[in-house]
């Protein structure tokens, strides 16, 4: 009987980890599987909700961790964070002997992961390759990401045609959906009264989440952009906004600091974890801003969402987005316009084409299939799709 397959699976801050939640624990149960969980990033920052405390409350055991101070956020900041990680992983790396490192999405986090793999020979499954977003740095690392990966799980056949044109194989490439969307009709929700307590707040006639990142491809605009976005909606007295902290990137700690201002209609939490978020997503009545949550989950809630700016440009979205640019006149006109397809559209389901039944299991047992069918050190060849062999 052969050995159980060690495979790594790295979590780097709170949005990664809710979307790989229901793969991390079909690969701790499954027998063949010696999972190896490991965490770092932002799951150890205060400032960014302390969310190692969510994996803690799952009883998931964590194998390896790594804490890193995020104490600036300029980009020779980030250039050190991604030398210290290369380090941090080559150490795991060299002494466990891994079959497979699991890899989702596009961080610089998870770009160093990918170099260290690549130096020690393992292994790498990518998850959400193939995608676009021309607002953020995540566009170079997520194809570097993908280019240095063995086995791919993408969430479109349109990421799929991507990745051949980049060379890849695609006999290694999977489409899995979504894994964020897996089960996301069996979470159980909180009820409006329980969040109002547990955020100490009144929701108001019109309530939306509202959450900012950094566009690190133009970070110069992301202080005026945020000010901006503040001042508009304090002046949507009937609404009411919750706002999660930004992606610790370049500018994000100059960006929270403007949430220290106290603003009557504005609550800001650090991080509300995957049930909390879920269940202010359903009672909400909308999304706003540029999180890849906007694109790739509202539309399984039913909710519309205003995409402002540049940093989801190029993603694929089903038909509840609305995107504008960041100025006072279109973003009032979005969130109005926004509030009156909700009135319009009040029990029309919108179909989220991200969604695909049974994700994680895709992952999982593709991820065993390739394994098994894969020597250890076999050489990744360029896919020539136009050439005849």
């Amino acid at each position: 009987m052969r050995k159980k397959f060690k495979i790594g699976l790295i979590t780097v801050n709170r949005s990664d980890f809710g979307i790989q939640k229901e793969l991390i624990k079909k690969l701790t149960n499954h027998k063949k599987i010696d999972l190896h969980l490991i965490v770092t990033g932002s799951h150890f920052q205060k400032k960014y909700g302390n969310t190692i405390k969510e994996i803690k409350n799952e009883k998931i055991r964590i194998r390896h961790s790594y804490k890193i101070d995020f104490e600036s956020d300029n980009n020779v900041a980030v250039n050190k964070y991604i030398c210290k990680y290369i380090n941090f992983f080559g150490n795991i790396f060299k002494k466990k002997n891994f079959d497979n490192i699991i890899i989702l999405g596009d961080r610089y986090e998870m770009l160093a992961a990918a170099v260290s793999c690549r130096i020690f020979n393992i292994n790498i499954s990518h998850i959400h390759g193939g995608e676009t977003t021309f607002g953020a740095q995540d566009e170079y690392f997520r194809h570097a990401i993908s280019k240095l990966s063995n086995f791919h799980f993408v969430s479109l056949n349109q990421h799929k045609m991507r990745l051949v044109k980049m060379g890849e194989n695609p006999n290694n490439i999977i489409i899995s959906g979504a894994p964020s969307l897996e089960n996301i009709k069996d979470i159980n929700l909180i009820n409006r009264n329980e969040l109002e307590k547990y955020l100490k707040i009144k929701f108001r006639n019109f309530n939306f989440l509202l959450t900012f990142h950094p566009e690190t491809l133009n970070p110069k605009n992301n202080i005026k952009d945020l000010n901006l976005i503040l001042k508009t909606i304090s002046k949507l007295k009937d609404c009411f906004f919750i706002i999660t902290s930004p992606a610790p990137d370049i500018n994000s700690l100059k960006m929270m600091r403007l949430f220290n201002k106290k603003i009557e209609n504005i609550k800001f939490i650090k991080s509300l974890g995957r049930e909390r978020y879920f269940s202010l997503l359903k009672i909400s009545d909308g999304v706003i801003g540029n999180s890849s949550s906007g694109i790739i989950e509202a539309a399984s809630f039913n909710k519309y969402v205003v995409n402002i700016g540049a940093r989801q440009q190029g993603r694929f979205q089903s038909n509840n987005v609305l995107n504008c640019r960041c100025s006072k006149i279109e973003l009032v006109n979005s969130i109005k316009k926004l509030q009156k397809l909700n009135k319009l559209n009040k029990n029309k389901k919108i179909k989220n084409i991200y969604f695909k039944k049974n994700s994680s299991k895709i992952i999982l047992d593709s991820t065993l299939r390739f394994l098994e069918n894969s020597k250890k050190n076999d050489f990744k060849k360029f896919y020539d799709f136009n050439i005849k062999k």
